[in-house]
């Protein structure tokens, strides 16, 4: 790759794909570009002040590893982020204590190191640096190449994790961290798709908390949002990793159980109504206990599609509701049935 085709290219990147891609399209065009017997991607750490995090190594692993946290002041690599500004060095030169350390130079197979800040924004947000076993081995034209690297595919990463971040927001409830309810809708279909592609059956639950209303209005509601948020907890403890749980409006929440039958689901849903019972909802002082009614609809025994699904968990859960609360029903033809009565 010439460095006019990778400027080029800048204009055709995706910021949708993984970020972890955009890293390692960079290592690839710096290969394409670049001679260098390690390549180390370093990014801000969380847990080490003034530091950063080793994110991503090509090459020679042999010391300081992916993963591996450093502090940034007085290193090649961590000075190349504080001055924002890229630096060619060679092993004999005074004024830095080492590469990711102190002495971490002494006996060391490095004699020509390389780096430049990847810039987000006008900040640096990282650094990408070569390390080679030869002497001098880097020099202005190197640096440009590099610079112009780090520009293309180091921003393309930050905005890329920008627009990660935003989409999942915009899937998830801000309160419970579940799904809303049109990610929840979107998901509730393509697992219908999927069952009637290969046949299998999934239980759809609609939960709804007892009482709520009165709860939210005796201890307010700072109270009531605890409550959500600490049974969207309960909830996703009792389920699988694969069950899909999510808030769909007010204190009603449903959760799509993966290739499970009602008679299957059951037990899952007997979970989350007791967890829901017995747990003490306390928040700065305040102590409530709550409820939940829960109602079970099964494809394809129960409904074909998602109107048909939702009506009739709705309908089982309502029959929960008309009961006292606090259990579990599953929908059935006897179900239909007593609600025709009422209505006949």
């Amino acid at each position: 790759m010439a460095l006019d085709d990778l400027l080029t290219s800048a204009t055709t990147i995706d910021i949708t794909e993984e970020p972890d891609q955009l890293l390692a399209a960079l290592v690839t065009a710096a290969g394409d570009l670049l001679d260098f017997d390690r390549l180390t991607i370093s990014l801000p750490s969380n847990r080490v002040t003034d530091g950063l995090r080793i994110t991503l190594v090509s090459g020679r692993e042999d010391d300081f590893a992916q993963g591996r946290e450093y502090s940034a002041a007085g290193v090649w690599h961590g000075e190349v982020y504080l001055r924002s500004q890229g630096l060619i060095i060679g092993k004999g030169e005074t004024g830095f204590q080492g590469r990711f350390e102190p002495d971490d130079l002494r006996n060391g197979w490095v004699k020509s190191f390389m780096g430049v800040p990847i810039i987000e924004a006008g900040l640096p947000q990282g650094t990408v640096a070569l390390e080679s076993a030869g002497k001098q081995h880097y020099g202005p034209d190197d640096l440009r190449r590099l610079t112009a690297i780090a520009g293309v595919f180091g921003t393309a990463y930050w905005w890329a994790r920008r627009y990660h971040q935003e989409h999942a927001n915009a899937m998830m409830d801000g309160l419970t961290q579940m799904l809303n309810h049109r990610s929840f809708m979107q998901r509730l279909e393509e697992e219908l798709e999927r069952n009637t592609r290969y046949g299998d059956s999934m239980t759809l639950l609609m939960l709804d908390l007892d009482n709520f209303k009165q709860t939210n209005d005796k201890y307010g509601h700072q109270h009531g949002d605890f409550v959500l948020s600490q049974t969207a907890q309960l909830i996703r403890s009792s389920i699988r990793m694969t069950d899909v749980p999510g808030r769909l409006g007010g204190e009603e929440f449903g959760v799509i159980i993966i290739n499970a039958s009602k008679r299957i689901t059951r037990s899952t849903a007997q979970r989350i109504r007791s967890s829901i019972a017995e747990h003490k909802f306390i928040n700065d002082g305040l102590e409530s206990r709550m409820a939940i009614s829960i109602g079970m609809a099964e494809y394809p025994t129960d409904g074909h599609n998602i109107k048909e699904l939702l009506r009739k968990s709705d309908e089982a859960m309502y029959s929960v509701k008309a009961s006292g609360g606090n259990g579990v029903i599953s929908y059935s033809r006897q179900l239909e049935k007593q609600k025709e009565g009422k209505h006949g």
